[in-house]
This record gives C-alpha cells, structure tokens and sequence, in this order.
C-alpha cells in the first residue's frame, strides 16, 4: 500500500501578492503613515484604524483566492452546471481544429469514414474536362462490407452516398465530373509456398490471402482518439483536415491507386508473413469476362482506373490455389478455420470507432463547479463585539450617543463594504465579460448591501427618488464605457482564434441608421464569435448542390463585414423542440408580454439570427418558467405556424429572463423593418452545365474556371458610392481563396426579383445532372452575369 505524503502548509509567503495578508498589512500600515503621520502616531494593534486595516487585508485574500479558482469554476454557468462553448467562445478542439478538405488525402478519409460500405476512395482530376473546365475530379469507390455486414452495398446507394458528402464538402470552384465504384476483377493467385513450424498453417495460410488481398486492393486501417493520444500526437496535429467519426486515419494509410501491379510485389506480399521461408512458381491469372489473363516472373498487371483486382481466396474442394509445404511435404489447412482466420483479419482490418465519444471524453470542455463569487460577508461582521457593528449589535441598554457613534461608524465603513461587494459581483461577472451574451448591458457591475452589512436599513436613503436603490446602478452606469470595454473583451476573444474585426473591416456604409462605428463592431465582432466555427472551418467550402438554401462558408465572414444579418447561428438557431414539456410550459409557464411591455430597452450590439426570426414574431411567442427539475428561469418561444416551444436560453432569474425577451423581439422588429441586404456567390464552375454538346469555354468567352461572382443587393446610398465597391471588393478578396477570380456585380434593386427567380430555380435544378431543366437555368443565369457590370476584384481591393 502506497505511503500517503502528509498535507503540509508552506511557510513560504505566496507569490501572489494579494494572497498574502502580512505583506497587504505591512504596506497598509506604510501608507497609512506616509499619508496621516501628521495627525495619526499610534499604529499599534488596539488602534481602531488599525483593526479597520486588518479586515480590509483580510477582505482583500479573499478576494484575490476567489480570482485564482480554476477557469473552469470561473465560467461555469449555475443552472446547467456546466460551461457553454458557443456562449464563452471557447470552443473544445473536435471543433475548432478541423476544416473543410483542402488537399485530396482530406478527401479522401472524408469518404471513407461518412460513406457506408466505402473501403476505400480515390480521387484525381479530370485530365480532359467536358468543355475545357478545370477543377473536375472522378471519384472512385471501393465497395467494401462496412462493419457488421456480411456484403457490400448497393453501388447505387454507395455513389448517392458519395455525393451526399461530396458536395456538403465541395470546395470553392471545383466540383466532380462522375462518381463509381470500381468493377472488382476476379484476380487468383497460384504459387507453391514453404512454410515453418512456427506458426498453424491456417494462420499462415489465412495472413498470406489478407495481404495479397490488401495489396490488391488497399483499405486503410482506422485508429481510436486514445491511441494517438498514447502516442503523444498533440490534438492540433490529430484533428488536421476534416473531423472523422468512425476512427482516425493516417496520411500513410491512403496509398494511391494503382495503376498497374507487378508480380513481384505479389511475391512479396508472400514473404512478409510470418511463418513463410520462400514462394516458388508464382503465377496470377486474371479473369474479364471469358478471357482468362496470366501473369508470371517480372510481368505486371494492368489496373485500369474504373477495375480493381479482387483475389478470390475461397477452396475449391478443400484445395486452395496457394499450397503450403512444410519440409517438402504438403500441409492441408482447414478451409473453414482459414475462412475465420482470413475474416477475423478483415473485421479488424475494417473495425471503427466511436469517436464522438472519445471526442467528448478525452477532448470535450472541462467539467468545472458552480461557486457563489458574488456573495459578500461584510467586514463588519469580523470586528470584535465590542465595537456594537457587527450582527449582534449594541446591548438593549446602550445610550443614545453610543448608537449614534456604532452607526457612525458604520456609515464610515459602508464605503469599504460598498467598493469590496462590487468586485466580488464584478468577479462573478467573469463567465458574462468573456462570452458573446447578446443580452450584456453593462461591463462593471455592483451589488446591494441589504443582505449582507447587518442593520444597514438605517443608513441607506432607499426610497428617496435619487437615493441608494436607484442612485448606485446610476452612479456605477455613469463610470462604465461599455462601448469601449465590450468591445475590447470580444477583441481578445476574437485573438484567440488569430481573427480581428477593425473599424476598417468593418463596413463603414450602412444602409440605414444602425449606430455609432463602436456600435456596428460591436455588432460584427459579437456575430463573428456566435459563427466563428463554421466561419473559418468552412471558409473555403463552396454551396451545397443539394441543398437549394446552402450557402459558401466564405458568405459567413463576409456578410458580417458587409453589415449584413448572418442566416445560421449555432447558439439559436439550432435550438431543439422542448420535447415532452409543451403541456407542461402551456399550463406553468407565464407569457412575457403580459408582464414586460414592448417598449423595454435593447441592449446596445445585441444581434440575433435569421433562423430566430423565422421562429419568434413578437414578445407574444415568448413564455417565461422554470423547467421541471431546474431551477432559475427558462426563456422559450414558438412561432404560430410552430406546434412545439424551443428553448431561447436560461437565467438566473425571470427579469434577467424578460429583459432578454424584450431585447430579442426589439432587434427582430428592427431586423424586419430596416432596408433588406443580400449577398448571393455564383460559383461559374456550376454554371458549366450551360454549354452544348462539343461546345468549349472558349467558344463562349465565360471563364467557368476558378472563378465566382458575388452579386450584392444593397440600398441605394451604397450602390452609387465608388467606395462600396472598393469596400467590397477588399472583403471579398480577403475572404475568398487566392486562387480564385472574385467578380462583384451591384445589381439595381430592380433587377432583384429577376436575379432571385433565376438563381433559385438555378439551384432547384442543381440536383438533376444532365436535366434540360439544368442547362436551360444555367445558361439564364449565366446570362444575367454577363449582363451585369461586374469587374474582377484584384487583389488589395
């Protein structure tokens, strides 16, 4: 049993200076000489002042120790006990580190993990694109019986599955020219094969078929979080490329397509197993069709790009074409035990992993634990009894003069007790400075002495109409440049991530009155944060051609520079149905226009997404409760054409609950009647559907390759200013790839319909290649380009 190390208190003072209370009360004490010698000479420890000195270095420890609590206590929220991601913009790694593909081994481990029954993929760039486009590429799957199934699938449902991930992950200006699976050729191998006594010759026999097979045709092997983790690989280095579901995937596991495999390397497949010593009379038949195809010594076989070889490794009345001799004398394994032997060695080969699971485990957000930072216990409660301040008070017989001098007292101290309450708020307020909470009005916070300074009634004015109820919110209000500081806290917030909204990124030409230039950063830099991970995750993702209301990862960034409303936040619009409690909030819950008037105040850089305000109309779609089992106050709503309530946020309290409420509904209205902006990206590659049979690029004079157009709507004001098209330009190229063109076309905002009209059913037809209804929208839309005075944006602007 291991010998337990004694807890021990160190002697040593602690290096955090406000920790330690000899060195606060030493350097009190000189001050205080240094500013009162002239009046002040007794600095013993009987002297009131000096006992007053004491509590407040005691009082400052405790503050300073509530400072120094692990970062995960500091954000934990007291509702849900646990730390929000999305609102602290802390996001865990499986998150944050990984990006849309880039490269083609991105890829490819894309495929093979998110397709069923892929073994493998391959891609390649179409060397003679239809058309002259560039930027096509074939892709090719290996049908392989994903886990717990006995056969492959269907390769129509393989191709559709393919497409599905392709295009939710198609990079800008590329796309692919056709999906297959490859056409397994029957491929048997013959040989004479020496073996030792080391091993059973089923194994043997069982390891030769798995690696001639995976020489054949490769499959990459998956790994679990942990054992790369085991390894010492750092996160940033694992999570590189797409995020994995079903096991990690090295870059040495993706080994090209073979073109053509040599006999040779067949016979090296051979000898690597252990137990064989030697192969002799190695041949390979290959069979297409009716025609059988042998191969021998140095010959090598010709892999087409659309075939893949599969080795045929089933006996033939108990004979297998690969003979295992031990001594010279032929050993004749068991075909079914070589049956399970060769399938346990794929099961494992083939096996994966539930990595959102370890993700969450191993990489998830740290489990902290909810501390009351705010609450106070007032100095006066520590000095000696004697003084009458404390929660006992002043005996009954004391005289009147004595109790004018206790409460004279501590109105001195209310001061201190005051300035000590608000940092203890203020460091409560931790989790709120440091988060995008749309609903945050203030960066200073304080807190009422009711509860905490013992009979401080007395003393403090609350009913007078500038006295202390309404005059300390007023007075701390009047010392709080929220503007400034919130803005300077979302900046570090944005720094973590190496990203960086200035006055000069941020559009400088609205379309109507939307604040001061601090405000409109405040509302770009809180909107960034909110979509930070799909921002630059996605930021070189084109549309989805499945998907008709998908948009360009790099519209995130851009519409916010634009002062544009973004249309996908995580932290609202992807709130789930409050399954099970609608009957439950219909008779509990209170409606929160019956007790907050429309009229309530909107917190200055609150923004909202464009999925809330499909959901919310008015303060009427909102209710306000608590959920069963919960305490504080939950925020839901629901829209009428909505049957279920969706959950908006919690609080700690149902006026913080309403004030957001009435925030929240206050912005949508604002949302709805201000001047309506829109960005569209027109990938020209997609729009390569237009040219007739034989017909090339070149022939037209469109440039399909590499090269997109941004077609914005905005209000009148800003179209006709040349520097909004500078502006633009600057924005667009910033968050567009380098190697694409970027063209801006300001369509009048009567061209608006029709663009609209044509772009949707462009993107209605996307879906059906090779449809008259695809060529035909193509080419419209196409056309409305060519007639827009669009001009390429260079690089710089």
């Amino acid at each position: 049993m291991p010998i337990r190390e004694p807890t021990t208190i160190s002697p040593d003072p602690p290096e955090n200076r406000g920790l330690d209370y000899v060195w606060l009360r030493e350097e009190g004490a000189r001050l205080t000489q240094q500013l009162s010698s002239d009046f002040w000479t007794d600095y013993n420890e009987h002297d009131p002042g000096v006992t007053t000195l004491e509590q407040l270095c005691y009082a400052l420890t405790e503050l300073s120790y509530r400072a120094e609590i692990p970062i995960a206590d500091l954000l934990t929220q007291e509702i849900t006990g646990k730390i929000d991601p999305y609102r602290q913009a802390l996001f865990p790694a499986p998150e944050i580190f990984p990006v849309n593909p880039v490269t083609i081994p991105d890829y490819r481990k894309l495929l093979i993990d998110r397709v069923e029954g892929a073994g493998n993929a391959w891609l390649w760039p179409r060397e003679d694109p239809p058309g002259g486009v560039a930027g096509l590429y074939e892709i090719a799957l290996l049908a392989a019986p994903a886990e717990g199934h006995d056969c492959p699938p269907d390769p129509g449902e393989l191709v559709a599955a393919a497409r599905r991930v392709y295009s939710s992950h198609r990079a800008l200006g590329e796309d692919f020219h056709s999906i297959f699976v490859l056409q397994a050729v029957p491929t048997a191998v013959f040989a004479r094969v020496s073996i030792d006594a080391t091993l059973p010759p089923e194994t043997i026999l069982a390891g030769i078929l798995f690696q001639v097979g995976l020489l054949l045709a490769p499959e990459p092997r998956r790994h679990s979080l942990r054992s790369a983790l085991a390894e010492g690989r750092e996160p940033a280095a694992i999570l590189e490329g797409p995020l994995l579901e079903h096991g990690l995937i090295d870059d040495r596991e993706l080994l090209p397509k073979a073109r053509q495999i040599s006999v040779q390397e067949i016979s090296g497949a051979i000898v690597r197993n252990p137990g064989v010593a030697s192969v002799h009379d190695l041949r390979v038949e290959v069979r297409r069709g009716n025609i059988v195809e042998p191969f021998r010594g140095n010959e090598s076989i010709p892999v087409p790009d659309d075939e893949i070889l599969e080795l045929e490794t089933a006996a033939t009345n108990g004979e297998f074409t690969i003979r295992l001799f031990r001594n010279g004398v032929e050993v004749r394994p068991d075909p079914e035990t070589v049956r399970y032997e060769l399938e346990r060695r794929w099961d494992e080969q083939r096996r994966t992993y539930p990595l959102a699971v370890e993700y969450e485990e191993d990489l998830g957000m740290p489990q902290g634990r909810w501390r009351d930072l705010k609450q106070y216990f007032s100095i006066q409660n520590q000095y000696p009894n004697v003084y009458g301040i404390g929660s006992f008070g002043l005996p009954e017989d004391a005289t009147t003069p004595r109790r004018a001098q206790a409460r004279q007292l501590k109105g001195y101290l209310l001061v201190y007790d005051q300035l000590l309450a608000n940092y203890f708020a203020q460091l409560a307020q931790v989790g709120n400075l440091y988060s995008t909470e749309i609903g945050l009005q203030h960066t200073y916070f304080f807190q009422y002495l009711y509860d905490s300074v013992p009979d401080v009634e007395p003393l403090l004015k609350a009913d007078d109409p500038v006295g202390y109820f309404d005059g300390l919110p007023a007075l701390v209000a009047s010392q709080d440049p929220f503007l400034e500081r919130r803005n300077r806290f979302l900046r570090f917030l944005l720094a973590l991530y190496a990203e960086e909204l200035d006055p000069a990124s941020v559009s400088p030409f609205p379309c109507d009155d939307r604040g001061t230039e601090a405000t409109r950063l405040l509302r770009a830099r809180l909107t960034l944060l909110r979509n930070l991970v799909p921002s630059t995750r996605d930021r070189g993702r084109g549309l989805d051609e499945l998907e008709p209301d998908s948009d360009t990862g790099m519209q995130i960034k851009t519409r916010v520079q634009l002062g544009m409303r973004v249309r996908a936040d995580p932290a609202t619009a992807g709130d789930p149905p409050l399954s099970g409690h609608g009957g439950y909030i219909d008779r509990n819950f209170t409606p929160v226009d019956s007790v907050a008037g429309p009229g309530a105040p909107i917190a200055q850089g609150q923004t909202v997404a464009e999925g809330l305000l499909r959901v919310v109309q008015d303060l009427g779609s909102f209710r306000v409760g608590s959920l069963p089992g919960e305490d504080g106050a939950a925020l839901v709503c629901r829209s009428p054409a909505d049957d279920q309530w969706r959950l908006v946020a919690r609080y700690p309290d149902q006026g913080s609950a309403l004030a957001a409420a009435a925030a929240l509904a206050g912005l949508m209205q604002d949302a709805r009647d201000r001047p309506r902006q829109a960005l569209y990206i027109v990938e020209h590659v997609l729009l390569r559907f237009a040219l007739a049979d034989g017909e090339t690029a070149d022939d037209e004079g469109f440039v399909y390759d590499f090269t997109l157009t941004a077609v914005i709507f905005t209000c009148a004001s800003s179209r006709d200013d040349p520097g909004y098209r500078t502006f633009a330009c600057e924005v667009l190229r910033a968050n567009t790839p380098a190697h694409m063109v970027v063209n801006l076309c300001l369509p009048g905002s009567g061209q608006r319909q029709d663009f609209e009209d044509l772009y949707r059913a462009w993107r209605e037809a996307l879906p059906q290649r090779d449809s008259a209804a695809l060529r035909r929208t193509s080419a419209a839309l196409r056309d409305f380009l060519e007639s827009c005075e669009s001009a390429p944006c260079a690089a710089g602007g």
